[in-house]
């Protein structure tokens, strides 16, 4: 095996490192999510990445947004 030059670069100039994890807070009851900030704290998270499997949630009609579970979890972050 042969070492090429990079395809790309990646920006070396970051302020920080981010872990996290996908998070779907739409899959677990109100105790559940109401603690979970406290416990991605803990584990050293930074970020999570949510919301991409539920436009069903947030637009549960044609026009008709709702975005309240989303707005909860994140205040609570």
């Amino acid at each position: 095996m042969t070492n090429r030059p990079l395809s790309h670069k990646r920006p070396t100039n970051l302020d920080r490192f981010y872990y996290g994890s996908p998070y779907y807070p739409e899959h677990w009851d109100e105790a559940t999510r109401a603690a979970d900030p406290e416990r991605m704290a803990a584990a050293g998270w930074n970020m999570v990445r949510m919301a991409e499997f539920a436009w069903d949630l947030m637009e549960p009609f044609p026009g008709q947004y709702s975005f309240g579970l989303f707005d909860q979890t994140i205040q609570r972050m």
